[in-house]
């Protein structure tokens, strides 16, 4: 479990976080529960990069819309979906826009960058709020704050606390 967590933790971490992304706040286990949080959705709720994404976008204050398939919902919901999509489902966009509507979106992070998933994203929170981990180079968190903020300030501590589930 742990020798996959660098990369995927890196991957959405960028995606969230990286002035050209989507820009979330730094995340911290001290985050306080607050009514009206903007809605993330993670297309891929329990690949590396979606696993990662779902924790640090709640650690950043965000509710998190998680799609994946009806086998792996209780284990998206332990890592704190609010909601969560069979992605495979008929209904998954309706079902989506359903969750989004009148609500603030902070965006989509779409783990798995395929055709589809990139529309499907786009349709449920606009085209220009869609980051796709095709698109994300882990690597660039190194060249400034981010990396400090996973690395050194919050998962050292996440993990030492048992907050945080690789």
């Amino acid at each position: 479990q742990a020798a996959v967590l660098p990369l995927g933790m890196s991957t959405a971490a960028a995606a969230l976080f990286q002035k050209e992304h989507l820009r979330l706040p730094p995340p911290s286990l001290n985050r306080r529960q607050l009514a009206n949080r903007k809605l993330l959705l993670v297309w891929g709720g329990t690949t590396s990069a979606g696993c990662n994404a779902i924790q640090l976008a709640i650690a950043a204050g965000c509710d998190v819309v998680a799609t994946d398939l009806p086998k792996n919902f209780d284990y998206v919901r332990e890592l704190g979906a609010s909601h969560v999509v069979n992605s495979c489902s008929s209904t998954a966009l309706a079902d989506l826009r359903n969750i989004f509507r009148g609500k603030k979106s902070a965006g989509a992070f779409d783990t798995v960058g395929s055709e589809e998933s990139i529309r499907f994203c786009g349709s449920v929170v606009g085209q220009g709020h869609v980051v796709s981990a095709s698109k994300v180079s882990a690597a660039d968190i190194r060249l400034n704050d981010v990396s400090s903020w996973i690395f050194e300030e919050f998962l050292p501590r996440a993990l030492a606390e048992g907050k945080y589930k690789t």
